[in-house]
């Protein structure tokens, strides 16, 4: 989280209605990377039509173009998932690749969803390192006690709008972060839907 010298986050983030660093981090502590080994395994394990397969490839892309590889997210061991479910599914392969198409577009949602919003932190940490840049120079007047009446409400004014804007500013991301994070969990909770319908157990990826 940012560090401010003039603004008290805690106050802050109360006035802005919630925490969008916390919401940040609820996204980030996901794996997408997991959640596609474990997509490709069931992809290489099943009968994988043309349509399944063009299917698999298209939410591997978008997989691709969101993952950060340098958050330290490492493959989980799939061999002993994928067997298992191979054998409960009792010859029922078709289900196979349709498991690998969900499990390859819950990965590539988490990714987009993490790396949206981790940009949407970076420019709100961005923004209020700025406006307490511009508070912490308008309070070091204020102490100065050289100013007029006029110049010191200007200065009470200019402190007070500079608060109003960083309070606007995190309410602005917050409400980007809770729309982001209610429609990739609705996505998610239908695609866990999915795969219980298709005989898989999705509670590997629920951790």
């Amino acid at each position: 989280m940012v560090q401010l010298q003039n603004i008290d986050l805690g106050k802050l983030i109360a006035a802005a209605g919630g925490d969008p660093w916390q919401i940040n981090a609820s996204l980030q502590s996901g794996r997408p990377a997991q959640i596609a080994e474990l997509g490709q395994a069931f992809h290489n394990a099943g009968q994988c039509t043309a349509e399944a397969d063009n299917a698999f490839v298209e939410a591997y892309r978008r997989f691709e173009s969101s993952w950060n590889r340098d958050n330290g997210d490492h493959p989980i061991n799939d061999s002993a998932e994928v067997q298992r479910t191979i054998r409960s599914l009792r010859g029922q392969a078709a289900q196979l690749p349709k498991i690998a198409v969900d499990l390859e577009n819950i990965a590539a949602s988490l990714a987009e969803a993490q790396r949206t919003c981790g940009v949407l932190i970076s420019t709100l940490e961005a923004q209020l390192t700025d406006i307490d840049r511009r508070i912490g120079a308008a309070e070091e007047l204020d102490r100065t006690g050289n100013l007029s009446a006029a110049d010191q409400e200007a200065v009470d004014q200019l402190i007070n709008s500079l608060e109003l804007q960083a309070i606007d500013d995190t309410k602005s991301t917050l409400a980007q972060l809770q729309s982001i994070r209610a429609g990739y969990s609705d996505y998610l909770q239908k695609s866990l839907t999915n795969l219980r319908t298709d005989g898989y157990d999705p509670t590997a990826i629920q951790g």
